[in-house]
């Protein structure tokens, strides 16, 4: 939730194989989706993105739609 990829490397993911769920504000000042998108694609199918519209890297007023996403993207 809300990777900061501009402030740490997290190619460290890329070893691991097991599935991987991001979940991303839009305006995430310290997480721009472009770089993101980039170390997602680079992980390969077991990542998945999620954003969320309108949020900032500390989902400011968007804890509802974080569960609202993460029921939707894991269930239970």
């Amino acid at each position: 939730i809300g990777m900061p990829v501009t402030l740490w490397s997290f190619d460290f993911l890329k070893r691991i194989d097991k599935p991987l769920l991001v979940v991303q504000g839009s305006e995430d000042s310290l997480g721009p989706l472009p770089p993101l998108r980039r170390l997602l694609a680079e992980i390969g199918a077991r990542a998945r993105l999620a954003v969320l519209p309108g949020a900032d890297h500390f989902l400011t007023a968007d804890l509802g739609r974080l569960e609202e996403t993460l029921y939707l993207e894991i269930g239970e």
